[in-house]
C-alpha cells in the first residue's frame, strides 16, 4: 500500500487512478485568488461538461489541411 501512495506525486495521477476518463471534469485548486497554497480543493468542471455536451452524438474529423474544399476532406478521410 506504501509503494502503490508514493506513486501518486500528484492529485491528478491520483484521481486519474481512482475516476478513468471522468478526471478531466474536476478541478483542483490548491491556491486563492493571491496565490497562497489551500488546502486542495475539488470541484466539477461545469464548462467542460457543457462543451462535451454540446459536440455528443457527432462524429468529428481533424484536419491539418486547411486549403481543402469540405467535401474533399470528407471524400479523403471517411474510410478512417
Amino acid at each position: 500500500m506504501a509503494e502503490k501512495a508514493s506513486n501518486y506525486t500528484t492529485y491528478k495521477k491520483m484521481t486519474r487512478e481512482e475516476l478513468g476518463d471522468s478526471t478531466k471534469y474536476i478541478k483542483v485548486i490548491n491556491k486563492d485568488k493571491i496565490g497562497r497554497k489551500v488546502k486542495p480543493v475539488m470541484e466539477i468542471d461545469q464548462a467542460k461538461i457543457d462543451e462535451d455536451l454540446k459536440y455528443a452524438g457527432y462524429n468529428l474529423m481533424v484536419t491539418s489541411e486547411l486549403d481543402m474544399d469540405p467535401l474533399q476532406v470528407y471524400n479523403t478521410y471517411h474510410n478512417l
